[in-house]
């Protein structure tokens, strides 16, 4: 057997020396690729031809896993894959499309996610892994275990008929924030350098969702007659206006980073506001407040380390500030306009407290593992819903810890406190401005998750994972394994 799987593996590295592979390979590796399939998702999402879509990712995954050295370049469609469903296809209202679960979309779906399984474990099984998870101590493996075990474990005492669905959602949401930290982990070869590769894959995403939020914007009646906002107007084919600020707040780092690696760092320090500017344009006031409290940190900060964009950032900051204040004097009424929704509304909890006290409440009736993810948020009322409609997720409590304690216990909110420990010890590790963006990336996804309830979506929990794993590539890179071997058993796990 052992004897097979490297002569398979021998056979694809020398088909990888072959021009024609060589070529393909090179190009997937490099800066063109993901630019090439950004172009391909927007192109998607406008147009509505996913299930030629799913079977071109398809097929790209495919290649890259059994030819390329590296999976690096499966990186592009685990950040952008989910951006190309199209308005036409939304599940949402008021589209209502029911064409994501109409059988030819299931099939197509169902075939590439099995094909996709069975290359990625054939990759796992045949190649020789750059370092084995399961034989290596890690410094966030131990504290994803324990939470993805403490996921699947979801209400385990609390029988409200509804166990299979608990487990099944758990595992799911388990499978999210672990599988592709341990397939990275043993495929990925990229170190360092991975930094720069994955911020410049952010800016690509981050431009495909402004192109989408100015469409809406332009085309879908977002802008009503009197300068307001019609916030329930801002959809994209993957999301409502929550949604869509929290997936672009996600990506703002990336900005700041680029300004401080890049030669024209201040043009990527603009685009960071841009950014920002879209994130205000959804209305989410979660992303709004993570994002701007990010934005106001990395200014500062910029503006105080050594940078040739320094001066340039500091004349950036000083116009922003003066351009605000000018604007906010001679426009004030027109943004009043705009933003009346926002100003209506004001910050208000939106029901949040209304739901985290059901949620301390539901922990009281099961304190060690929860009462499960399908419990009814309000016990006296099972019937109470948000009222989404279409949706294959059960409601949720709107805050990472509530809905932690609430459907996973004691044991769930351990292992998650255990698992930020972890964080909090990787960062005291020689700060480098690679492992502040990856801070500043899982400030932005945790900041936002404790008012909403994005984490425990699908891409978030996916991408979270993979920013941990880069930044786990990033410390191995200059710290061998061996020298971590001490007195540190609390922050590390394995053998």
């Amino acid at each position: 057997m052992e004897t097979r799987r490297q002569t398979i593996a021998a056979r694809l590295a020398a088909a990888r020396k072959v021009p024609a592979v060589a070529r393909l390979n090179a190009f997937f590796e490099g800066p063109v690729y993901p630019a090439f399939y950004a172009a391909v998702v927007l192109l998607t999402s406008l147009t509505g031809i996913e299930i030629f879509f799913f079977i071109f990712t398809t097929l790209i995954i495919v290649y890259t896993t059994l030819f390329c050295e590296d999976t690096k370049p499966l990186l592009t469609p685990v950040v952008m894959l989910v951006y190309a469903i199209s308005w036409q296809h939304t599940f949402q209202p008021p589209y209502n499309s029911q064409f994501l679960s109409s059988p030819l979309s299931l099939a197509t779906i169902g075939t590439c996610g099995g094909i996709l399984a069975a290359v990625f474990m054939f990759r796992l099984i045949v190649f020789p892994p750059v370092r084995n998870f399961f034989k290596s101590r890690t410094y966030f493996g131990g504290g994803l275990v324990l939470f993805a075990a403490a996921l699947v474990v979801n209400g385990l005492f609390y029988f409200n008929g509804k166990s299979v669905q608990d487990a099944l959602l758990g595992l799911l949401i388990a499978f999210s924030f672990l599988f592709l930290f341990i397939y990275f982990y043993n495929t990925l070869r990229i170190g360092k350098d991975g930094a720069l590769y994955f911020a410049y894959l952010f800016a690509l995403v981050t431009a495909v969702i402004l192109i989408q939020i100015a469409k809406v914007y332009l085309f879908d009646g977002v802008l009503r007659e009197d300068g307001s906002i019609n916030k329930d107007a801002v959809i994209m084919g993957w999301g409502s206006p929550n949604k869509v600020g929290v997936m672009l707040a996600m990506y703002l780092p990336a900005g700041f980073y680029l300004a401080y690696k890049c030669r024209h760092g201040w043009l990527w320090y603009l685009f960071a506001f841009v950014q920002m500017g879209g994130i205000c344009l959804t209305l989410c006031r979660s992303a709004m407040l993570v994002g701007a409290a990010v934005t106001v940190a990395a200014a500062v900060v910029l503006s105080v380390v050594k940078s040739p964009q320094r001066t340039v950032i500091r004349a950036v900051n000083l116009a922003a500030v003066l351009a605000g204040i000018v604007l906010a004097v001679l426009f004030f009424d027109r943004i009043r306009e705009m933003f009346s929704l926002l100003f209506e509304r004001g910050f208000s909890d939106s029901g949040r407290f209304f739901i985290w006290k059901n949620g301390l409440q539901n922990f009281l009736r099961e304190p060690l593992f929860g009462v499960g993810f399908y419990a009814p948020i309000v016990f006296d009322d099972p019937n109470w819903t948000y009222g989404f409609e279409n949706w294959f997720l059960p409601d949720m409590y709107h805050n990472l810890f509530i809905q932690t304690i609430a459907c996973c216990g004691l044991i769930g909110m351990l292992a998650l406190v255990y698992h930020l420990a972890q964080v909090l010890y990787a960062l005291t590790r020689r700060p480098t401005p690679e492992r502040f963006f990856y801070f500043g990336t899982v400030v932005m996804i945790l900041g936002t998750a404790m008012f909403e309830n994005h984490i425990f979506h699908i891409l978030p929990a996916l991408l979270y994972s993979v920013v941990l794993l880069l930044w786990e590539k990033d410390m191995e890179s200059e710290t061998p394994l061996c020298s971590r071997r001490g007195k540190n058993g609390l922050f590390v796990f394995g053998k």
